[in-house]
Parts: C-alpha cells; structure tokens; sequence
C-alpha cells in the first residue's frame, strides 16, 4: 500500500489536478482501475470496509449486487511493460530522493523549486523520458537533464 499512496497517488496529483484534459482523463482512467482492482484483491481480508468501497464508488457503473459476487481480477500478459516498469522505478527513486531533500531543508513537499539540474550518464534518456512527471510531481519550474556529470 506504501508503494500506492505514497509513491503512485504522489506522483499523480500533478496529472489529476493539471490543465492537460487527455493526461487528467488518463491519469483518472489508470487510478480507477488501480482501486478497483484493489479494493478486489482485499475483499476476502477487510469484506466490510470493500464493500462500503464498492456500494459507494463502483456499484452504479459495475452493476453487481455486491463486492463479493465479482470475479477475481485476471493476469493478463499483454498488460505488462517492462520499459514502463523500469521508468516507473526511476521516476520513484529520483522522486524518494528529491523528497528526503526537501524534508532535510525543512522544505514542504508541494515547495515550489526554480529550477533543478539532474546529471545523468546512463540513465539520460530515461530521465528525459519522464522528466515532466518529475517536475510536476515536484513542482520544479525548471528541471534540467544533463548528459554527463557535473563539473566543479
């Protein structure tokens, strides 16, 4: 559950409360399934607690009586993609690391930063590849992936 609130639901918010409707409606699209498959996963532990959750958030659109007449969610192998895997986990680390700095500097997580510089060697493309999930997750008006390692 760590690893959703904090880290997934984090790095989201951005999305959800953003100005880009396609990335909104994605990011909504991707935290209902995440939830509902969720809220399945736990029904035979928490059975009351799920089915509150699904009377009241998954009911209307699902059409099941109850939570527990639903059928287990299914491993589907087309789903997986490791690229995004891998990407996911950088964006949390780099994220993880970013937060302890602001928490140290006695900072607010949602602290506006000016501008931050990341050096990277052989993880440049990934970064740029997720670069504005970080600043927006961050709130970094201007967040800079340079190839290489810093000089002094």
């Amino acid at each position: 559950w760590h690893e959703v609130a904090d880290d997934y639901i984090e790095m989201i918010k951005y999305r959800l409360y953003g100005d880009d409707e396609e990335s909104k409606l994605k990011a909504k699209v991707a935290l209902y399934e995440l939830l509902y498959n969720v809220m399945l996963l736990l029904a035979p532990f928490v059975p009351h607690v799920t089915e509150e959750l699904y009377q009241n958030l998954f009911k209307e659109r699902i059409g099941a009586k109850s939570v527990h007449l639903l059928e287990w969610p299914k491993y589907d192998e087309g789903r997986i993609d490791e690229n995004a895997e891998k990407l996911g986990e950088l964006a949390r680390e780099v994220i993880s690391a970013m937060r302890r700095y602001k928490n140290s500097h006695g900072l607010a997580l949602n602290a506006k930063l000016k501008h931050v510089a990341i050096y990277a060697t052989d993880s440049y493309g990934m970064l740029k590849a997720i670069e504005k999930d970080i600043a927006g997750t961050m709130n970094i008006e201007r967040l800079e992936i340079i190839k290489g390692e810093p000089e002094l």
